[in-house]
């Protein structure tokens, strides 16, 4: 009947076709989304389990809900106190704003690293300061390679170096007139009357005074066992005094990496229980405490873990070698400091207190459970 209708309609004055009424569908199962997904996370230098500190602490999903929110992203600068950027560095070609506090903190050359057999080569990372801004921040160009934790925000993030192993900051302290208007300036409590300018924490302070809101410390003592524990307590009063003239700037810092219960009176420039500090341990993939990382101790506070060790964090395209190795609290930390500069590009109103307190009270067990 509906053919016969069909040729009726046909042949009717004024008509050219006639067909059925149909239906349409996707071309596609339930559930089921074609194609591939574009992002830096695809690219090969995450390729196997390269990735899975990322997997473990949700960047992709966390890119996703910021893109999609719809949300206004505002600029964000953090700062590095380390030992400076190599700026050959192609990763930083694709968006983020790289600048120095002073011109020894971009560096001519990569760092040397020594190899097994002992011979040595240019570091694929850079170095250990260029490690950590591209853990940040890095947005590689068309060309690949690894991308930061911060890099969905491009042109609203910069970055800031400062190279602690500059020749200004080269002699731990110094005698220096007593000035209060001078946070780097400490009294000697065991000789009243008599001052120091500490230069870690001038190197720190000219962070500040840069106008990083978002401060990153990968690094400590060489020997534990040899710390002043004088020196912490001029460390943690540098930041009650940072919290009440700069309450918007968020100091992160490893819990470092001697694999023991740390005591608050032989480590810093972390571990501080304050609103304005976050220390940071390291985990592996697979969620576990790692073994070289230090834990809470007496006095001594690990805010939160973040997978360090095997973090892709340098890329020589032209040897095709990833940097992905051994990189402790140290590459645990900027992992953390990346989370802190995404909040502060959501959020400008956020004080540091509030930063930390949505990081630690949002992080999770290895097996999912709120901490």
């Amino acid at each position: 009947d509906l053919t016969a209708a069909l040729v009726t309609a046909s042949a009717t004055n004024g008509v050219s076709l006639a067909a059925p009424n149909q239906t349409v569908q996707f071309n596609a199962a339930p559930g089921e989304i074609w194609g591939t997904r574009v992002s830096p996370l695809t690219d090969p230098v995450y390729a196997g389990d390269r990735g899975g500190d990322y997997g473990l602490i949700g960047v992709q999903t966390a890119w996703d809900y910021i893109r999609g929110s719809g949300m206004d992203l505002g600029p964000v600068q953090v700062g590095v106190v380390d030992s400076g950027l190599w700026g050959g560095s192609t990763e930083f070609d694709g968006g983020t704003h790289v600048e120095f506090t002073d011109p020894s903190a971009k560096l001519a050359t990569p760092a040397q690293e020594t190899n097994a057999d002992g011979t040595r080569s240019p570091d694929p990372s850079g170095g250990h300061g260029s490690g950590v801004n591209v853990l940040i921040g890095g947005t590689p160009p068309s060309n690949g390679g690894p991308a930061g934790v911060a890099s969905v925000l491009s042109d609203n993030l910069t970055i800031s170096n400062t190279n602690l192993w500059a020749a200004q900051y080269g002699t731990p302290y110094t005698a220096a007139e007593p000035n209060p208007a001078d946070p780097t300036i400490a009294e000697d409590p065991n000789a009243p009357g008599k001052s120091y300018q500490f230069a870690d924490l001038v190197a720190i302070m000219s962070q500040v005074n840069a106008g990083s809101t978002v401060i990153n410390m990968s690094w400590g003592p060489s020997d534990y066992t040899k710390v002043n524990p004088t020196i912490p307590k001029i460390y943690r009063a540098f930041y009650e005094r940072m919290l009440q003239e700069h309450p918007n700037v968020l100091f992160v810092a490893t819990a470092g990496n001697d694999g023991r219960s740390m005591s608050g009176s032989q480590r810093y420039p972390g571990g501080f229980n304050l609103p304005n500090m976050v220390t940071v341990g390291n985990v592996n993939n697979d969620g576990t405490i790692n073994e070289s990382s230090n834990t809470a101790g007496p006095d001594f506070e690990v805010s939160l873990f973040a997978p360090g060790d095997q973090a892709v964090r340098g890329y020589d395209p032209v040897t095709g070698e990833i940097k992905n190795t051994y990189g402790g609290t140290s590459m645990a930390t900027p992992q953390v400091t990346a989370t802190a500069a995404l909040l502060r590009s959501l959020n400008k109103d956020l004080t540091a207190a509030q930063i930390k307190q949505i990081i630690t009270r949002t992080a999770v067990n290895k097996d999912g459970t709120m901490i």
